[in-house]
Formats: C-alpha cells, structure tokens, sequence
C-alpha cells in the first residue's frame, strides 16, 4: 500500500478497534502530522490503520505513545507594593525616653525596616520594636514593609514625636 494515497486511523485500542481518535491521510501523517486531541497531563498509545482502494490493512503491529504535559498555570509576578501602618506609638510630647511603635503591612509575610531619626539607613526590624534612653527634644519614626516579592512600600509609615525634659521638684 502507498502510504502517500492511503487513509489512516488512529486508535487507543491494540487492535483497532471502537471509533478512531483520529483519521487523516499518508501524506499528512508523515509531514506535518495528523492532529489528535488527548487529556492533559495523560499519556496515549496510538496504534494505526490503513485504507486505501477499498481494502483495510490490520492493525499496526507496533505502536507509537505521546504524553501531553501540562505546565501548571503561570502566576502573574506580584508587582504591588504592601502599605504600611503604624499601630501604636507615641506621638506629640512624651515624657518617657523609653518608646515602643507596633506596626503592620497589608500583605501577610511582609518583613520590615525602621528608622529613627537621621539614621542613614533603614535597619531590619520587628513589631514592636522599642528605643530605649532616647535624649529630650524631637524625633521621627519610620517604617516600611517589604512583601515576600521584595516589593517595598514607597510610602514609610512615619510618626513624630518629642521627648520633654524632666523637671526637677525643688524641696
């Protein structure tokens, strides 16, 4: 038989038989294929039947199997930044040197950087964190949060807040 003229049915069955998952011709099995329709993430053996001038050869003796792999579903990258809040924390005028700020993010996870002051750099931080034997006069508390993407809050959470001096009773 030509396999160029010849019709092809392909089947899951070893013998050919039940409805074919597919049919197409010689020509089109050899180059560019004959488009078959299979479960996602299965493996299908596919056994072959020729026609052609009315006579049907018997099932292919050997067999050919395909295992279409799904990849699963792409996640789309996390590009939004998390907000920052402040929870508590001093603010106005104070009399304590010692403060504590309690803070949190929007996306659960986040970690945090703090800053007090003219500090250069945010530093890794916890909530609550707390300063101890902070001098009189005025300061500023930031905070941002950095989700698991390593996105950063633009925005830092800011308080400011003023230590008074103690004053003395005089006896």
């Amino acid at each position: 038989m030509a396999l160029a003229s010849a019709t092809l049915n392909l089947y899951a069955s070893a013998d050919c038989s039940g409805a074919p998952l597919a049919t197409g011709s010689g020509a089109q099995f050899t180059s560019p294929g004959i488009p078959v329709t299979v479960a996602d993430n299965s493996t299908t053996t596919f056994h072959a039947q020729a026609t052609q001038n009315g006579s049907t050869s018997d099932c292919s003796a050997t067999s050919v199997s395909y295992a279409e792999v799904t990849p699963p579903p792409v996640k789309p990258r996390d590009t939004k930044a998390p907000n920052t809040r402040l929870i508590s924390g001093p603010r106005g005028r104070v009399r304590t040197r010692t403060v504590r700020f309690r803070f949190a993010s929007t996306e659960k996870g986040s970690t945090f950087k703090c800053r007090l002051d003219r500090q250069k750099r945010f530093s890794r931080c916890r909530s609550p964190k707390t300063y101890r034997r902070l001098r009189p006069g005025r300061h500023v508390f930031r905070v941002v949060a950095i989700d698991g993407a390593g996105n950063v809050d633009r925005r830092p959470a800011v308080r400011v807040f003023r230590i008074e001096r103690r004053r003395h009773r005089r006896s």
